[in-house]
């Protein structure tokens, strides 16, 4: 049995410096044990869709505008024996209402999820239990491998102080550039935040 957690290239890079993927605690109520989520699916869940704040609204995105915002769709193949439990066992263990549960599960199937498939576990998945990183390219439903050599250098800044693309300097934005994943190719680029904006902008049109 395969199984993925699904992210994006934004939340990687976090992932990829802590060399762990932490728990999802957005929503959790007190009392109730946070998971890392994770699936069996083998195509991108609809659940990691983001969101945005718009106007004081949250915004719920869908893939194509995820992968724009969050810079690129990924996943991490992890061990199946580091998530371990399947819904059922998330219930009774999770201390989760039922009430809400019922709801996720509700909301699962409205954006065309299947529950059924999710692993969960109640502790963060360390580096040692993953098996590989892919990103999809250009929509497509089809996923590639990238070496861990790769992605993390997304996580360091660059030396170079001027932005390869519009040759602007680093003072105008105040923060160094840090090489990002090129959403269409995987590879690191060394672009300031605004040209990345561009790219990826060009990306999801394509």
């Amino acid at each position: 049995m395969r199984i993925w957690h699904y992210t994006v290239g934004v939340r990687l890079r976090s992932i990829l410096k802590d060399q762990m993927i932490e728990f999802a605690t957005t929503g959790i109520r007190t009392g109730e044990r946070p998971v890392v989520w994770a699936t069996t699916s083998p195509k991108w869940e609809p659940t990691a869709n983001k969101a945005i704040n718009r106007d004081g609204h949250n915004v719920f995105l869908d893939k194509r505008e995820t992968t724009t915002h969050g810079e690129g769709l990924y996943r991490i193949e992890v061990m199946p024996e580091a998530v371990p439990y399947g819904w059922d066992e998330y219930k009774r263990l999770s201390n989760i209402d039922e009430r809400m549960a019922k709801g996720l599960a509700r909301v699962a199937r409205e954006q065309g999820s299947n529950y059924r498939d999710w692993r969960v576990s109640f502790k963060p998945v360390a580096a040692d239990q993953w098996l590989r990183i892919e990103f999809e390219v250009g929509h497509s439903d089809e996923w590639t491998e990238i070496s861990m050599d790769l992605v993390k250098t997304w996580t360091q800044p660059v030396i170079e102080k001027g932005c390869p693309v519009c040759h602007e300097m680093e003072e105008r934005w105040g923060r160094p550039w840090r090489y990002m994943p090129d959403p269409l190719t995987g590879e690191p680029r060394a672009v300031c935040t605004s040209c990345y904006t561009v790219i990826t902008k060009r990306a999801a049109q394509s």
